[in-house]
């Protein structure tokens, strides 16, 4: 009876090969987590900024809809002559930013029966820009 002898060499490269593929799989796996870890604290912040924009939306529809109340008030009590005919305010978003809400009073019966027009209704930035990014590369 003969023996079958194996390589040495056969071991060893499946070994390595066998190495290889878990150095790889840990490799992607570790990417995979930061990648996801980056992107959930991603998520956070843009549903942070999004509930506070419509927190801030929804205080100015609140001061809009009393402004309505007031030129309906105003309207049927006779007294539109005597009201003020544009409205501005602004409600904080968040640090360093605003939302900006301008209103014009106007006849109903001149409108589709509104008792005022929006003429602006944006986000503010309340902060400063600065424009410089150069960077000092070269020295003269």
């Amino acid at each position: 009876m003969k023996k079958t002898r194996y390589p040495v060499m056969n071991m060893g490269t499946v070994s390595i090969l066998t190495i290889f593929i878990i150095l790889c799989m840990v490799t992607f796996a570790t990417l995979t987590y930061i990648s996801t870890r980056k992107d959930a604290s991603f998520a956070d912040q843009l549903a942070e900024r999004t509930i506070a924009y419509y927190t801030a939306s929804g205080e100015a529809h609140r001061r809009i809809a009393k402004i309505d109340g007031e030129l309906r008030q105003a309207w049927e009590d006779g007294t539109w002559q005597d009201t003020q005919k544009t409205y501005e305010f602004s409600v904080p978003v968040e640090e360093g930013r605003e939302l900006y809400v301008a209103l014009e009073a106007c006849n109903p019966d001149q409108e589709d029966g509104s008792f005022f027009r929006i003429l602006q209704f944006r986000e503010v930035s309340t902060e400063e820009w600065d424009g410089d990014t150069s960077l000092p590369v070269l020295q003269p």
